[in-house]
C-alpha cells in the first residue's frame, strides 16, 4: 500500500512568547521550505503527497485531517526548516517501513537525566516535528484527546516509562520508549519549559503504544530555528552574516541560534570546496573550445583534464560564492603535479594562505576519493590546463548573461552546472521542473552544440544531446506502415510551401517549427482540441481540411487507404526549417505518463536530430530516423529536435483511434 503523507505546519505563536513579526517570519520561512518537497516531486517510489496545510489550534487537527486521504501525518512547527527535501522524504519512508504498526515518532528527550532536572522518570518531546499514523490520529479523535498547548505540565497520575538503552545521540535521546511494567502512578511536575507534548506522550503510554525516535535521515534533512528560546537574541543576530556570527559566537547564548543562522547564510560566507557528485564520463567526444562551470571542488579540473579541450580553450567560472574566484586564481598559481596528496590538502593550503576567512563545505571524503582516482590525468595535462584563458564571474549561473555570451561565442562548449538547482541558496527560491527545463533550453538556444552535466531539480544526473544514455528504458518503437514514395509526398508539400500554408507552431520558443493540418479542425488549427473550445477528441469535429484535399491529394489518399488508424483525430505535417529547433518539452498536459504518438519521417536530413530525456531529465538517446520510417515515440517524456542541416525537415504526426 502506498504511503500517503499529509503535512501540517503548526503556527506556534499562541504557545510561545514570540513577537508577532518574528512569528510571522518564521512561519513563512517554514512554509516556503516545506513547499520544496512538492516542487521537487520528492514523493515517489511508493510515497504520495496528500496535502500541505497551515493551522494554529492543535485541537482542530483531527477535523482538518478529515478532508485528506492520507496514511501518515507529519507535524512541522513554525521555525522548522526542510533543507534537503529528498532526504526528509526518504527518512520518513524509512521510519514508517522499519516500524510496522507505528503510531507516533518524534524527537524524544529524556531530559530527566539532566543534572538540572534529576528525575529519570521524566520524558518530554521536542515540538519541532512529529509523525503520526492515521490510525493514531483516529484513536486521538475517538478518545476525544485534547492537546495541552503549553510548555508547562503537572500530573498526579504520571505513568512510568521504559526506554531503550540505545540513544540517537547524547544520553537523553532514546531510540524507543514504551509503558513500564511498573504500573504505579506518580506525581510529576515539569521543572522547565524545554520541549512539550507531555500530555500526548502520556496518552501514548496509557494506550500501550511505543514511541520511536527519528532516524538520522529525518534529523539531517532539517534544521530548527529555536527562535522560541530567547527570541530577543534571535532577532538581534538575524541579519548577521557568517563572518560576524563567527566573531560573536561566544555571545550567542542559545547554541541552536548559531547553528541555524550558519546554515541559513551558507551562500554568503562559504565556498563549496568539496563535491557531492561523482565524475561523469558519458559526454560526447567533441573537440571542446569552451568550459563554463561553477568553481566547486576538484571536478572542474578533472573535467578539463579528462575531455578533449582545444589548446585555446576559454574557461569561465560562474559562481555565487565570492571565495570561488579567490580559490580559482590561487589554484592556477599554486598547483603543481605531485604537490598535494589529497584534495583536502589543497583546500587546507588555500584556507591557510587566505588566513582562514572562508569556510569550506561539501563532502570531503567523496572529493578525496574522486581526486585519488583522477589526479594522475590532471597532473598529466596540468601544463595544458594552466595555460587556458580563465574568466571569473560572481553571479547566479541560472540567471547569468555571461553564460549566454560564452555559449554564443564558442563552437563546442561544455557546461558543468553541478547542483545549482539543488543546493541551499536555490532551495529558498523553490525552483521547479519547469525552471530546470527552461535553463536547459537557454543552453540550447544559445548553442545547439552544447554539452552539459549537472543535477536536475530531482537530483538526477542530466547530460546533453549525444551523450551515452543514462537509462535503457524504451523511448521509441518501430511501427510498420504501408510503403510510400517520399518524393511524391514532398511534391505535395511543395504546393503548401508555394502557398505559404504552414502555420507557426507553439510560438517563439521553438524557432523554425511550423505545421499544416491534413485532418483536424482546420489547416491552421495545429494545437489540441482544448484550444478551440472542445472537451475531448470524441466531440471535436475532425475532418479532412479542404486545403489538404486540394493541395496534398497523394498524401490524403495514402492515409485514407493505409489503415493506420480506425479514425483520425489530428493528422499534421510538421515542418522544421534549416537551423530551427524544437525546445525541450513534453506532450503530456494531463500528466498521464502514458502518451505515445505515431511519427512518420517524410524526409530526415543528416544533422537533423530528435533527442529524448526521461521525466527526471536523464538522457535516453536519439531516435534513429530515416526517410519513410515510422516510430511510436514516448511524447510524455522530455524531447527536442534540432535541424543543423540546410534542408527543411518534414515529418507527419498521426493521432487517432487505434484499430481493434
Amino acid at each position: 500500500m502506498a504511503i500517503k503523507i499529509c503535512i501540517g505546519l503548526w503556527d506556534t505563536k499562541n504557545v510561545f512568547d514570540v513577537p508577532n513579526d518574528l512569528a510571522k517570519t518564521m512561519l513563512e520561512t517554514t512554509e516556503k521550505f516545506t513547499k520544496s518537497i512538492d516542487h521537487y516531486k520528492c514523493f515517489n517510489n511508493g510515497l504520495e503527497l496528500a496535502g500541505i496545510f497551515t493551522f494554529e489550534d492543535l485541537n482542530k487537527l483531527t477535523t482538518i485531517l478529515d478532508d485528506y486521504d492520507y496514511t501518515h501525518f507529519v507535524l512541522l512547527s513554525s521555525g522548522c526548516i526542510i533543507l534537503n527535501p529528498e532526504l526528509f522524504v526518504q527518512g520518513i519512508k524509512e521510519q514508517i517501513e522499519k516500524n510496522p504498526g507505528m503510531c507516533l515518532s518524534a524527537q524524544i528527550l529524556h531530559t530527566g537525566l539532566w543534572d538540572s532536572v534529576d528525575n529519570p522518570e521524566f520524558f518530554t518531546l521536542h515540538e519541532q516535528t512529529l509523525l503520526f499514523s492515521k490510525h493514531a490520529i483516529d484513536d486521538i479523535k475517538r478518545d476525544n484527546f485534547k492537546f495541552s498547548q503549553t510548555t508547562n505540565f503537572h500530573s498526579d497520575s504520571w505513568h512510568k516509562i521504559e526506554r531503550d538503552k540505545r540513544n540517537i545521540h547524547d544520553n537523553y535521546t532514546p531510540v524507543d520508549i514504551w509503558p513500564s511494567d511498573d504500573k504505579q502512578l506518580i506525581t510529576m511536575t515539569k521543572p522547565n519549559t524545554f520541549g512539550m507534548f507531555e500530555d500526548l506522550l502520556q496518552y501514548c503510554i496509557k494506550t500501550n503504544w511505543h514511541i520511536q525516535n527519528f532516524n538520522w535521515e529525518i534529523r539531517d534533512s532539517k534544521i530548527y530555528s529555536y527562535h522560541v528560546q530567547n527570541p530577543t537574541e534571535f532577532i538581534k543576530f538575524m541579519e548577521y552574516d557568517n563572518l560576524r556570527l563567527g566573531m560573536n559566537k561566544d555571545k550567542i547564548l542559545v547554541k541552536g541560534h548559531y547553528e541555524f543562522f550558519k546554515k541559513m547564510n551558507l551562500d554568503v560566507s562559504c565556498w563549496w570546496a568539496f563535491n557531492t557528485e561523482e565524475f561523469v564520463d558519458t559526454l560526447p567526444d567533441n573537440n571542446y573550445d569552451a568550459f563554463v562551470s561553477v568553481n566547486a571542488g576538484p571536478l572542474p579540473w578533472i573535467y578539463l583534464a579528462s575531455y578533449n579541450f582545444q589548446n585555446n580553450t576559454e574557461v569561465t567560472f560562474i559562481d555565487l560564492a565570492p571565495f570561488a574566484e579567490n580559490f580559482g586564481v590561487w589554484f592556477i598559481e599554486n598547483y603543481e603535479p605531485d604537490k598535494f596528496d589529497k584534495w583536502h590538502n589543497v583546500v587546507d593550503h588555500f584556507i591557510l594562505d587566505t588566513k582562514g576567512i572562508c569556510r569550506a563545505i561539501g563532502n570531503k571524503i567523496l572529493s578525496d576519493q574522486i581526486w585519488d582516482k583522477h589526479k594522475e590525468i590532471v597532473d598529466k595535462n596540468w601544463h595544458k590546463i594552466k595555460n587556458f584563458k580563465y574568466n571569473f564571474v560572481t553571479e547566479d549561473m541560472i540567471k547569468s548573461n555571461t553564460l549566454k555570451e560564452k555559449l554564443k561565442n564558442s563552437q563546442y562548449p561544455m557546461v558543468w552546472f553541478s547542483n545549482i538547482f539543488r543546493y541551499f541558496p536555490t532551495w529558498t527560491k523553490n525552483y521547479t521542473e519547469d525552471d530546470f527545463q527552461n535553463f536547459l533550453n537557454t543552453l540550447i538556444a544559445n548553442n545547439r552544440n552544447v554539452s552539459w552535466i549537472g543535477s536536475s531539480h530531482s537530483n538526477r544526473m542530466s547530460t546533453g544531446p549525444n551523450s551515452k544514455p543514462h537509462i535503457k528504458t524504451e523511448f521509441c518503437k518501430p511501427f510498420s506502415i504501408k510503403d510510400f514514395d517520399s518524393e511524391v509526398f514532398l511534391n505535395d508539400i511543395e504546393n503548401l510551401e508555394q502557398l505559404n500554408l504552414f502555420t507557426d507552431h507553439r510560438g517563439g520558443g521553438h524557432p523554425g517549427w511550423s505545421s499544416f493540418v491534413l485532418h483536424g479542425l482546420g489547416f491552421d488549427k495545429t494545437l489540441g482540441y482544448e484550444n478551440y473550445g472542445y472537451d475531448n477528441d470524441i466531440v471535436a469535429p475532425y475532418d479532412w481540411t479542404s486545403e489538404a484535399l486540394e493541395y496534398c491529394p497523394n498524401i490524403v489518399e495514402y492515409f485514407k487507404n493505409s489503415n493506420i488508424k480506425k479514425r483520425y483525430h489530428r493528422l499534421r505535417i510538421m515542418r522544421l526549417a534549416p537551423g530551427g529547433y524544437i525546445s525541450i518539452h513534453d506532450d503530456d498536459p494531463n500528466n498521464t505518463k502514458r502518451n505515445w504518438a505515431l511519427n512518420i519521417a517524410v524526409n530526415n536530413p543528416d544533422k537533423c536530430e530528435m533527442h529524448f530525456w526521461n521525466d527526471e531529465f536523464q538522457y535516453a538517446g536519439m531516435v534513429p530516423w530515416e526517410p519513410s520510417k515510422a516510430f511510436l515515440i514516448r511524447i510524455h517524456w522530455k524531447h527536442m529536435v534540432m535541424n543543423l542541416s540546410d534542408t527543411i525537415r518534414y515529418h507527419i504526426i498521426v493521432h487517432g483511434e487505434d484499430n481493434d
